[in-house]
């Protein structure tokens, strides 16, 4: 690979999506080559069950010097994948774009012209019509509300990014096991730009998110990057101490001026109640400290099988 320093590395990491490396390849290479860029395209194979990595390989013997190809040990995740791609750039500036063509290449110089104009650190492709399932869409607006709300109070981006080489350079000092992309750049710079870009559906096989891995991705948003659930716990322990506050002068009450015995199912409810909260309460503080076990025991978050 040429020792000058491109204008642009792209960022694709990859999980079965054999039939779509091709397209996205040659569809690269007509938008980079019209903007007249020097670039290096960077394919990080993620460990999928079809033959990604055998068509990643065509691609490095047709254009030896502007693809490199990673492939990773195992499934590690598009976050991690990521990750690796970004720190193996070494251009001016780093795009990250998904391998199933949804965010299409052609929508790049979007990205760039805003990046140039407004001088973004980091500019995010935004899909104002997906071609997503519902579910789909109901688990991606579930976690920008999540982010927006719960996070820094900023919208989140996607996948397809624009970022610039002083902000990737930041990024890559996150090395920890539970790093997200989306949630460190905030840490770093207030200048964030939003473009509006096309959003085709995949040509072909299917997403690889789906409702539940998006709602497990939510889940990971609000342990890692906030302390909601420690608050909920509080609310619940105080609409505890004073249902059962209320309760107990309600009994009392009973008792003094109408001679009543608080009955067997009252008191089931009270406890059950109770124990409800405790080992939910028990469960959100595990939750917590299994993520410091993990911080602490220094797991990496990728591991290379080949370069080339």
């Amino acid at each position: 690979m040429s020792e000058v320093k491109p204008d642009i590395s792209v960022i694709i990491p990859v999980f079965n999506s054999a039939a779509l490396v091709a397209r996205l390849y040659e569809r690269l290479v007509v938008t980079l080559n019209g903007e007249g860029l020097n670039y290096e395209l960077i394919y990080v194979e993620d460990r999928g069950t079809d033959d990604s990595w055998g068509e990643l390989k065509k691609l490095k013997q047709v254009d030896p010097e502007r693809v490199t190809i990673i492939r990773l040990t195992r499934n590690y995740g598009q976050n991690n994948a990521t990750f690796c791609g970004i720190l193996h750039a070494r251009g001016k500036v780093v795009v990250t774009i998904d391998d199933d063509l949804e965010s299409p290449p052609e929508e790049i110089p979007k990205l760039l012209a805003a990046f140039r104009k407004e001088e973004f650190d980091v500019v995010y492709g935004m899909f104002p019509n997906r071609k997503h399932s519902i579910f789909r869409r109901f688990g991606s607006g579930l976690i920008k509300f999540i982010f927006k709300r719960f996070v820094y109070g900023m919208e989140i981006g996607s996948s397809f990014r624009l970022m610039s080489e002083g902000l990737a350079e930041a990024i890559r000092t996150h090395t920890y096991q539970l790093m997200l992309i989306d949630q460190v750049i905030p840490w770093h710079t207030a200048d964030i730009g939003f473009v509006q870009v096309d959003h085709a559906r995949r040509p072909e096989g299917r997403s690889n998110y789906n409702l539940f891995s998006l709602l497990a991705l939510a889940w990971r948003l609000i342990i890692h990057y906030t302390a909601l659930p420690l608050r909920l716990m509080t609310y619940l322990g105080l609409i505890a101490s004073l249902g059962s506050f209320g309760l107990g002068a309600f009994y009392f009450y009973q008792k003094i001026f109408h001679g009543a015995q608080p009955g067997f199912s009252a008191t089931i409810v009270a406890i059950l109640f109770s124990a409800g909260i405790i080992l939910f309460s028990l469960g959100i503080v595990g939750e917590y400290i299994s993520r410091l076990y993990v911080h602490r025991s220094n797991r990496p978050l990728f591991a290379i099988k080949e370069k080339r």
